[in-house]
């Protein structure tokens, strides 16, 4: 009798068990074949951004090519408030400039002085406060922005987004509470506010290996990641598409959403932080997201799709690829970011000169 329990509990088990073996599978599959990693720690739980860069970090971040050989190999070092900087550890100066995004603001794949961050302040001649990672979404990078305005009383605030507002947004008839970072979440009238996670509940959902989604950028990849929080973020992202659900739908992407209200939020969130530190907002917008609020607002320093294209684009056509992209990746190289770094110098000199908006 009993093993034909265990007989047709196995039986009847299969099924079930082997669409979850496929998913566990094809995570460890890309567990296994990603092609970045670091040395060492870079990471650090927080309540509310969900997760930013540990202070004090000195490690190294490597990147493969197809063929398995190093595409790059560069030192990654952040401050004491856990931003980037040319050398660990050491506070962040007063009224530096302040950079908000993404890996393109981070600098992924060229070393500190080549990010077009640290490029713009040497051109500048002012220090900079790089509030970015690789995989943030907007509401990430403001969260933690906000944290460190009283204290950094930045001089300018420099916001780039080449698209990663859609890696911010929740969607869902109830304030979403299943979130393990910030996100914009669109209201049922159409509206669009920003939700923090609940206290406490990014620091014990990691104790069960479910970490916040795109901690991939602080190089969080062990295999609790890649096998619990992956596949239960992307199932829970599901149950968001089909309405039985408030949260992300998806970590890097925003279907359904109503992409000029998640925009309108952001912007009035980066104003609000231009107002309470003082620091003007300049905006860097190559896809022209932002043009409808940004040219009704004297007071930002706006580049959008027409200056991007003069200033950045055509001239890094003429450089060579190892200097307009970083090797076997989609990230700027040195030579690009230089573009980007005089244009930001230059926009910020014009105001100073009281000439307007860049030409």
């Amino acid at each position: 009798m009993l093993k034909k329990f265990v007989f047709y509990l196995i039986t009847f088990s299969i099924p079930a068990l082997f669409p979850l073996l496929c998913v566990e599978g094809y995570y460890a599959y890309k567990k296994l074949t990603f092609p970045t990693s670091f040395d060492g720690s870079l990471w650090a739980l927080d309540d509310e951004a969900g997760w930013f860069h540990r202070p004090g970090a000195s490690v190294r971040h490597i990147h493969k090519a197809p063929d398995g050989s190093i595409a790059f190999d560069v030192p990654v070092f952040t401050d004491d408030f856990g931003f980037r900087a040319a050398q660990a550890g050491g506070m962040p100066t007063e009224g530096a400039v302040m950079f908000l995004g993404d890996s393109n603001v981070f600098g992924f794949g060229v070393p500190y002085e080549d990010g077009f961050a640290a490029q713009a302040g040497a051109f500048l001649e002012r220090p900079v406060a790089i509030v970015a990672s690789p995989a943030y979404g907007a509401a990430q990078a403001i969260v933690l922005a906000e944290m460190h305005l009283v204290s950094l009383r930045p001089s300018y605030l420099v916001y780039f987004d080449g698209g990663h507002w859609e890696r911010t947004v929740c969607r869902g008839k109830k304030r979403p509470r299943f979130i393990l970072k910030p996100c914009f979440w669109q209201r049922l009238d159409g509206k669009a506010e920003l939700v923090t996670p609940p206290a406490g509940l990014v620091g014990k959902a990691a104790r069960f290996g479910l970490w916040p989604g795109g901690m991939i950028g602080a190089g969080q990849m062990g295999w609790s990641y890649f096998l619990v929080s992956r596949p239960v973020l992307r199932g829970w992202g599901y149950l968001v598409r089909a309405g039985m659900a408030s949260g992300f739908a998806h970590d890097f992407a925003a279907p359904g959403a109503d992409g000029q209200a998640i925009r309108a939020a952001i912007f009035e969130n980066l104003k609000n932080m231009s107002r309470a530190s003082g620091a003007p907002l300049v905006l860097l917008d190559p896809g022209g997201l932002y043009e409808d609020f940004a040219r009704q607002d004297r007071e930002v320093i706006y580049a959008g799709r027409e200056v991007w294209r003069e200033r950045v684009e055509k001239p890094s056509a003429l450089l060579s690829e190892n200097e307009r992209m970083v090797p076997h990746d989609n990230h700027w190289a040195a030579g690009t970011n230089r573009l980007i770094g005089e244009l930001i110098a230059g926009l910020i000199q014009r105001r100073q000169s009281g000439q307007g908006q860049a030409p």
